[in-house]
């Protein structure tokens, strides 16, 4: 009789165990699915474009706030934009310019700050004539109705500065804002980066965390609220003084308290010799919280470069790579997220999901350079790609793509927002997916 028990467990266990699997699967695969229909961000269109540049997330409401840069055809300059969302993706604000006119506004980013109970945003601009102009990168708070809540600040002003990144203190509600500047002697970009209060208004002084990176690999940050200390990563490029550049994905750690420098500059992938500038790019990088823990997504053409001499015609190869890393940055898994190997998947973006416990990255995957084909992809909190690429969106007759990301633990939704042109210009798309 106990023989037969033992058997009746045995059995029961081998029978459930499969199902117990499949189950916890499918309760996967529902992270980064879609949850309702496309919509565009932007009202109007036609005799402007519209270019997504960033999605905040307010876990308060739920809502999102997406940015982007509104570029109109009669030659006039850009603008940054911004509209409000519900966590239905209604719309619950208009469209609203947030500063005065100006030559040149452009590459907003956003984020919530939940002291303050605004969003803050910062943004790049120039300031007077060819070829000689002054840039600067400026910061707004924005109520969250989506009208300006405070006066314009300039975070840093001279020559060289753009593509601006920003991360809040959930504790402190300041920030720190990283950015690019090319006003160097050499050929490289420096990687910068200051602190700013709620307000905007900077604080401290200005620092360098490389002098040796490059157009390809703008600063992206995150805050972790366990550490209490920011990440960014970049990418650096070095000549060898002949025909070869040495390429590498970095990432540094800044005190959330002072914006200092805290531990060592860390490897994340590379070095990388190689004669064409699509080794590894445009980096991102999210906080998993909930294990004191980071993943990194770039654009990586290791696996290719040599087979394709030509520059454009090599980056049809390009695929997504992931790499988690410990709470000092050092790397512990490097996986490709991408599924199809023939086509290019560029500018990758990703954002932790505190509902599901996993990452979720955005990518767009270029079959021509003629089409719109936005896809989804969870990676577990261990680094592994889970489930297969999920389309968002596809147009094979419109130009588009780098699709942005942010997640809301009150919704526990995420809202991934791109730019496509399947009318007469480029308007701002955006869909929302589980988290």
């Amino acid at each position: 009789m106990r023989r037969w028990l033992t058997l009746l467990v045995l059995v029961t266990v081998v029978a459930v165990l499969p199902g117990a699997a499949a189950a916890d699967d499918a309760a996967g695969r529902a992270a980064g699915w879609p949850t309702g229909p496309l919509f565009k961000a932007n009202a109007g269109g036609g005799l402007t474009d519209q270019f997504a540049n960033s999605v905040a997330t307010n876990p308060t409401t739920g809502e999102y706030l997406v940015a982007w840069t509104h570029w109109p055809h009669d030659g006039d300059p850009p603008d940054v934009y911004v509209r409000v969302f519900d966590a239905a993706g209604a719309p619950v604000s208009q469209q609203r310019r947030i500063h005065g006119p100006s030559t040149w506004d452009s590459s907003p980013a956003a984020a919530y700050n939940p002291v303050s109970g605004q969003y803050l945003v910062v943004w790049e601009r120039w300031e007077g004539a060819v070829p000689d102009p002054q840039n600067k990168i400026l910061a707004r708070p924005v109520n969250p109705d989506g009208t300006p809540g405070g006066p314009l600040r300039t975070v840093v002003t001279g020559d060289g500065y753009a593509t601006p990144d920003l991360a809040v203190n959930t504790f402190s509600g300041e920030g720190v804002v990283v950015f690019l500047n090319s006003d160097h002697p050499t050929s490289e970009y420096l990687v910068q980066s200051r602190r700013i209060l709620a307000s905007g208004k900077p604080a401290g002084k200005v620092r360098t965390l490389t002098a040796i990176a490059d157009w390809w690999g703008p600063p992206r940050v995150t805050f972790n609220p366990v550490a209490d200390e920011y990440a960014v990563a970049y990418r650096t490029s070095v000549w060898d003084g002949e025909d070869t550049t040495v390429y590498a994905i970095r990432a540094r750690r800044l005190r959330g308290s002072d914006g200092q420098f805290t531990g060592m500059e860390r490897f994340v992938a590379g070095p990388f010799p190689a004669s064409t500038w699509q080794a590894v790019a445009y980096p991102d990088i999210a906080c998993n919280q909930d294990r004191n823990e980071y993943l990194v997504v770039f654009a990586d053409n290791r696996e290719f470069l040599g087979t394709n001499a030509d520059a454009r015609a090599a980056e049809q190869f390009t695929d997504v790579t992931a790499v988690r890393l410990d709470d000092r940055l050092r790397p512990r898994r490097e996986m490709k997220v991408n599924e199809d190997p023939d086509f290019a998947e560029i500018i990758p973006r990703v954002a932790y999901s505190a509902a599901s416990g996993k990452y979720l990255v955005v990518f767009d995957r270029e079959e021509t350079y003629a089409d719109v084909d936005v896809r989804i992809r969870r990676v577990s909190a261990f680094g592994y790609p889970q489930g297969g690429e999920r389309r968002l969106s596809y147009r094979p007759d419109a130009e588009g793509g780098r699709p942005v990301i942010g997640c809301n633990v009150a919704s526990m939704e995420c809202l991934v927002a791109w730019s496509d042109h399947r009318r007469s210009s480029y308007d701002v798309f955006a869909r929302l997916v589980e988290g």
